[in-house]
């Protein structure tokens, strides 16, 4: 009976429950405000005694204070879920009767919000003709038709630029940086309720494309990696020319110079000509430049001293002759020796003798008197302050009264470039003799000079730009004995002033050839610095660079 009894009042609990079915309500309300709502009773039901949120689809956004539910105010632009739901379970007599409530809430779009808008593009090329396009003014208005939106210019120079039809910023004049490189604006933009958004833009006028790439040094027998650029940015390059075009190798905008000697030859600069492409701005024709690049090759002090001579003393035999009549700190010879990488007077000298000294750096005299027939040997050593070469001669002290050879009297001489092989640079002289002599010239230089009899003369017309300078020895002789001086011969560069084109030149390149193709090299005489197209090229179909080369442009 006991198991019975719990039994029935369960039963009896249950059946005491009145359970109603969900129930719809609804309710819309503009973005710009909250929704407040008061549960109060309806019909046969009184205001419920307690209410609880059961579930929502956007939670946080509720709050529930005794019988007042609170929808907080919602942007509908962001908003992740429009309608919202809420399900509200109302209790009464202490939780005895439920209901289930669901509420859905509409939010409406209010217009608050201005257009967002930008500039595609805030440059321009100089010389751009009148109403050229800068850029597209691109707006966007998240409550309304964009068609809709109007556009308006202000700010300090709005008279130089218009709007397209399809809201294109145009400028109104020819385009040149060196009368205005900038332009101040201010564009605003504003939807149908009135919302309004402007920014301020600078209009830069760019300069027309150019190699800004500048000539440069480089240490000899290594490659030099040289970076090319633009005042414009990135560019596509070439190499289109140059008299020295198969020393540069070009990869992007990596050229490479190759390792080259400095004493390959005597010009130690180096030139590639080299152009630049780069795409047009807004859809505009493609910008074009051209450069020479020079390269010069500087020396580095990788070579030693060679043939140190005694100049301006006889030899006999191969031997320096002195009279035994000659006392201390006499003047036997100047030192000399060849340094390919160092000049004459930057080498050194030097001896650890003791008949013998070195004086102002290149004057080999006696340390003392030598009054005997002997011979002596003294080690010279050339330095170039990096390098050295030692060198023994032997110096032979003979009697005075053996017949020496008189000295050479020539001095330093200058010449003018350009002059004729046909007129004698010099006739080696010398003090008055009964010996028979016999000429010779020796020295570094001496390829350069022919010798007739006693009379020099250049074997081709000297050119200050090839070389400004030449050492030569000269050598009067009689049978073993010999006598020698250095001398050095001088170039006067003058300026030449006549040149020419040489007549009836023809060029063909095909039809629809590229930009920077090569038409040909103009031929001209005379030293020439620069070249120009001043008639038959109206429609720039060519260009000429600095050394006259032709190319389509």
């Amino acid at each position: 009976m006991k198991t019975i009894k719990l039994l029935i009042t369960s039963i009896l609990l249950l059946s005491s429950i009145q359970a109603y079915s969900i129930e719809n309500l609804y309710h819309s309300s503009p973005e710009t405000r909250g929704i407040r709502v008061t549960i109060k009773g309806d019909g046969d039901k009184p205001a419920p005694e307690s209410v609880t949120i059961i579930s929502s689809n956007a939670r946080s956004q509720f709050t529930l204070s005794g019988l007042v539910l609170t929808l907080k105010r919602q942007d509908f632009d962001t908003m992740p879920n429009n309608p919202i739901t809420i399900i509200t379970k109302h209790s009464w007599g202490g939780g005895v009767r439920t209901q289930l409530f669901r509420y859905t809430f509409t939010i409406t779009d209010v217009d608050d919000e201005a257009p967002t808008m930008q500039l595609s593009n805030s440059t321009i090329l100089t010389g751009s003709p009148a109403y050229s396009m800068v850029g597209d003014v691109v707006a966007n208005d998240v409550d309304s038709d964009n068609s809709k939106l109007s556009y308006r210019i202000g700010g300090a120079d709005k008279e130089h630029f218009v709007f397209s039809a399809s809201k294109q910023l145009i400028m109104k004049n020819k385009v040149d940086i060196a009368v205005k490189s900038h332009y101040s604006i201010e564009i605003h933009v504003t939807d149908p309720a009135g919302n309004s958004t402007s920014n301020k833009f600078t209009i830069t006028v760019e300069p027309n494309l150019a190699i800004t790439t500048t000539d440069i040094s480089t240490p000899e027998n290594a490659d030099k990696v040289i970076n090319l650029t633009t005042n414009r940015g990135e560019a596509d390059f070439l190499i289109t020319g140059g008299a020295d075009e198969n020393k540069f190798s070009l990869s992007g905008t990596t050229l490479t110079f190759k390792a080259t000697d400095f004493e390959a030859r005597d010009d130690k600069t180096y030139s590639v000509e080299i152009a630049a492409n780069r795409a047009g701005i807004n859809g505009g024709a493609n910008e074009h430049a051209a450069k020479t690049i020079t390269v010069t090759v500087t020396d580095l002090n990788d070579e030693a001293p060679t043939d140190i001579q005694i100049n301006d003393t006889v030899f006999i035999n191969g031997y320096v002759s002195l009279a035994d009549d000659k006392g201390a700190n006499f003047l036997i010879g100047t030192l000399s020796a060849i340094d390919i990488d160092t000049a004459d007077n930057e080498l050194t000298f030097t001896t650890t003798s003791t008949d013998f000294k070195i004086v102002n750096n290149n004057e080999l005299r006696t340390k003392r008197p030598l009054t005997t027939t002997a011979r002596k040997r003294v080690i010279i050593t050339a330095s170039d302050g990096t390098q050295s070469i030692d060198k023994t001669f032997v110096i032979k002290i003979v009697a005075s009264s053996q017949v020496l050879l008189p000295e050479i009297t020539n001095t330093d001489v200058s010449v003018v470039e350009n002059s004729s092989t046909d007129i004698p640079l010099l006739t080696i002289a010398h003090g008055s003799t009964d010996e028979s002599i016999q000429y010779g010239i020796s020295g570094r230089d001496k390829d350069f000079f022919n010798l007739k009899g006693n009379v020099v003369s250049f074997k081709n017309s000297p050119d200050y730009e090839r070389k400004p300078s030449y050492s030569l020895i000269l050598e009067i002789k009689n049978g073993f004995v010999t006598r020698a001086k250095t001398i050095t011969i001088t170039i006067i560069n003058i300026k030449e002033k006549t040149i020419s084109i040489v007549a009836d030149q023809t060029m063909s390149v095909n039809e629809r050839s590229q930009v920077n193709t090569p038409v040909g090299t103009v031929a001209t005489t005379g030293i020439v610095t620069g070249f120009e197209i001043i008639a038959g090229n109206s429609n720039n179909f060519f260009k000429i660079s600095p050394t006259g080369k032709i190319q389509v442009a």
